[in-house]
């Protein structure tokens, strides 16, 4: 039953790998390309926020932040290189104090660090929207938020 478990989770991702050497993504199982850094996970079926956050766990791998201009630019190197367009779940969020922005992962507050890439007029004020997401056009990839239970890709990193 586990093996069965495991093989469906992987048939509901799709690695995404930027140019680089051939070996393994951190220690899941699943391997590919892997550049110098990172690989990505991106998953083909959509899920809420927390669903997102459980499936980046199982897989070993780190629910998305991001907080430098350089991991901006190879996330967007990614999507860019393998056409992923669509919108994507990070571990951003406002659920602990509405307003204040943190990456899950680390407790700190994205406002605070010298990166953001809200697109134009976000965050609302809305407090039904407490989820950060990537939203990847083809020509950028723009932060928004959302309501957590709103259904969107899983991404994760290792």
């Amino acid at each position: 039953m586990v093996t069965t478990c495991r093989l469906l989770l992987l048939l509901a991702l799709v690695v995404i790998l930027p140019t680089g050497t051939r070996g393994t993504c951190g220690d899941s199982e699943v391997g590919g390309i892997a550049n110098g850094f990172y690989c990505y996970l991106f998953s083909h079926e959509l899920m809420n926020f927390y669903d997102a956050n459980a499936l980046c766990e199982h897989m070993d791998f780190d629910y998305y932040y991001q907080d430098s201009v350089e991991y901006d630019a190879e996330l967007f190197q990614a999507l860019n290189y393998y056409g992923r367009r669509g919108e994507y779940w990070t571990s951003g969020n406002d659920l602990t104090w509405e307003g204040v922005w943190a990456w899950a992962e680390f407790d700190y507050h994205i406002m605070e660090e010298a990166f953001d890439n809200w697109a134009p007029n976000r965050p609302s004020i809305d407090s039904r929207r407490n989820c950060l997401y990537i939203r990847y056009d083809g020509g950028s990839a723009m932060w928004y938020d959302g309501n957590c239970q709103l259904r969107k890709h899983a991404l994760c990193f290792g």
